[in-house]
């Protein structure tokens, strides 16, 4: 669950509405691998703070998960989330 890694992040997302342009960005970065939250802000150019949002949506609808590679937390696409990354991606690239 994102609260294990971002300590004072809210469950609540309701009427959260994710910017399509931000999605994009993240699920190509996800695409290529699994990447710890920081790493990732960068590499999809967004706010931490709109990245932890975007990542609650995600995650409440199974798209991503949160594990641990080499004992550092990271987030990866879930089966599901890889199947809605590639059709979202082929309607908005």
């Amino acid at each position: 669950m994102l609260s294990d890694f971002s300590g004072d992040a809210k469950d609540d997302n309701d009427g959260f509405e994710p910017s399509t342009p931000i999605l994009r960005r993240m699920l190509r970065v996800l695409l290529d691998d699994s990447i710890g939250r920081t790493r990732f802000s960068q590499a999809a150019n967004v706010h931490y703070a709109v990245l932890l949002k975007h990542l609650e949506w995600l995650e409440s609808r199974k798209y991503i998960r949160f594990t641990f590679k080499d004992g550092k937390p990271v987030v990866e696409l879930t089966e599901v989330g890889r199947e809605f990354a590639n059709r979202f991606l082929a309607l908005y690239d």
